[in-house]
């Protein structure tokens, strides 16, 4: 599934389309942020901690990705302590056109290249996905 949706946003962000690029950088941020917990989930105890900000300075992420990469994913991912491009997207400051195409694109291949490290340093390829959390539908939420 994450495949395929990245594989839509990649075909997406050939439309130069200033709108698309937005909902390119916020989706493409949401699979990277879940595959990150995945990640988190093969050494790390259970449950993962449901904050990015907490998932990027964890042990375990930095012992199965390494330095480098942790620092560039709290580079572009955002720092735990200061105002980053995820959150400013997903809190809907931006015009469309305002964001760099390249800042998406760059994002879009760090997921590739993060599975080229998790290959490199042999870890299972063929990890087990958390269930995706199931809002019960309320009267409330649906009006029905």
């Amino acid at each position: 599934m994450p495949c395929q949706v990245l594989a839509e946003i990649w075909r997406d962000m050939f439309t130069h389309n200033p709108v698309d690029e937005v909902t390119a950088l916020l989706v493409s941020s949401a699979v990277l942020e879940r595959a990150l917990g995945d990640v988190y989930m093969l050494k790390g105890p259970a449950p993962c901690p449901s904050m990015l900000k907490d998932l990027l300075v964890t042990e375990q992420l930095k012992e199965i990705l390494g330095e480098h990469v942790m620092c560039i994913l709290r580079l572009v991912m955002g720092p735990p302590t200061s105002l980053n491009l995820r959150n400013v997207a997903w809190h809907g400051f931006p015009f469309p056109g305002e964001i760099p195409a390249r800042c998406i694109w760059f994002l879009i291949l760090l997921v590739p290249s993060i599975g080229r490290v998790l290959e490199e340093r042999l870890v299972p390829v063929l990890m087990l996905h958390r269930e995706p959390m199931v809002c019960p539908r309320t009267k409330l939420i649906t009006g029905i």
